[in-house]
């Protein structure tokens, strides 16, 4: 005798999210966009469904942006289509849910996803690298001078230094690590290029010299 394969639900949600499908395309809500990682995971097993879905704090304007996605299912050819939108909620109280489509084929082959949410104060921004445009960043000028002349720079502004050794070479290619938290370049060594690292705090990269510390597992994951 034959049994039939259960049919996937429709819909399922929890505390952390809400997913919806309708014609083979999946609506994401978010509800809860600090919970757990394990309750998005769950509702999109109920679902059927091998994706990771993860919000991470972004740099201001990237909200409700997917900053990344990789996986079996997104490298594969006719894979499935992911966006984010915003509906134009403007609730009164509370905050508008985030919300992702996932349209196409997505299934048992993994698909993962970054999502982009405000980040706090002084919280590492998950999408800060030495390519991203800053305007405000920029105007302080900080490449090409002493590491104390740049620090310098950035009290004035309010802002604190972190720092990272590597290159980059100019088609935007190259490398970088991050050593220990206690470790600080000498202040007369040159900045390569900065970039925004949170609210408070900007990353200052020196180009790698004789004696630098070797990489910080816990900093370089």
């Amino acid at each position: 005798m034959n049994v039939a394969a259960p049919e996937r639900l429709r819909s399922y949600a929890n505390a952390a999210v809400e997913i919806q499908r309708t014609d083979g395309v999946y609506e994401v809500s978010v509800k809860d966009a600090y919970a757990e990682q394990r309750r998005f995971t769950e509702a999109f097993r109920k679902m059927g469904l091998n994706v990771r879905l993860s919000i991470v704090p972004v740099t201001p304007g990237s909200e409700r942006t997917i900053v990344a996605m990789g996986g079996e299912s997104a490298s594969r050819h006719g894979g499935p289509t992911v966006w984010s939108f915003d509906d134009g909620c403007r609730a009164r109280s509370g905050a508008c849910p985030l919300r992702v489509r996932i349209s196409g084929e997505v299934g048992r082959d993994r698909l993962w996803l970054e999502l982009g949410r405000e980040a706090r104060p002084g919280e590492p921004y998950a999408n800060a690298h030495w390519g991203r445009k800053d305007p405000a960043l920029a105007r302080l000028g900080l490449p090409r001078r002493t590491v104390a002349g740049a620090v310098a720079v950035l009290r004035r502004a309010g802002l604190k230094a972190d720092y990272a050794i590597g290159t980059v070479n100019p088609d935007g290619s190259g490398g970088m690590y991050r050593a220990a938290p206690s470790w600080r370049p000498a202040g007369g060594r040159r900045v390569g290029t900065a970039w925004t690292h949170s609210s408070t705090t900007v990353t200052l990269m020196v180009l790698p010299a004789p004696g630098d510390p070797r990489p910080d597992p816990a900093q370089n994951p």
